[in-house]
């Protein structure tokens, strides 16, 4: 049996498929669309800003300028005039980004359970939270928070809250020690 699909036919069923897809992105309301809800007083439509900030995807902290458009950031370059960097920005620097709009990242509460991890609500997940603290408030033994070292005013907070929990220790380190890295490389490659 012969397949008649004609050039004209063909236009028609893609000019049909085409038409539908497009209607079907329409389906979303104006407003989601629109990130800015209360814009600052100096907003201006279309106009870039950028703001000096500083990277925290490894301990090296590396001054950034975060290029911005209708509140949203867009793009992630090193701060020329920050001492650690100079402007120079690693691969890790340049996926921030991808923690604010990547589709795999995520964008809510998950508990683990004997058939994996599923999302909970906000509600369900501050009460579990809630009640694992408290339990390990009534421990003897104290809590150990272990996670990457922080800079500014996290590390007080942080210490404020172990001794409001009982007491405890800290332990802090880098799994990505850019800094030794940086030092091997001059060495090797100088």
């Amino acid at each position: 049996m012969k397949n008649n699909i004609s050039r004209r036919n063909f236009l028609k069923m893609s000019a049909i498929g085409g038409a539908t897809v497009v209607a079907a992105g329409c389906s979303d309301p104006i407003e989601k669309l629109i990130p800015l809800q209360i814009p600052p007083y100096d907003y201006v439509s279309g106009v870039s800003t950028h703001f000096a900030t500083t990277c925290l995807e490894c301990a090296a902290a590396c001054g950034l300028i975060v290029r911005t458009r209708e509140g949203r950031a867009i793009k992630a370059e090193g701060n020329p005039r920050h001492p650690i960097n100079g402007g120079r920005i690693c691969l890790q620097g340049q996926s921030v980004l991808q923690g604010l709009y990547s589709p795999a990242r995520v964008s809510g509460p998950m508990a683990a359970n004997s058939e994996g991890r599923r999302g909970v609500s906000w509600k369900e997940a501050k009460q579990r939270m809630a009640a694992k603290l408290q339990a390990l408030k009534n421990n003897a033994g104290g809590i150990l928070y272990i996670g990457s070292p922080r800079s500014g005013s996290f590390p007080e907070m942080l210490y404020d809250w172990i001794e409001g929990m009982g007491g405890g220790a800290s332990l802090e380190f880098d799994l990505t020690p850019v800094n030794s890295l940086k030092s091997a490389n001059r060495i090797v490659f100088a």
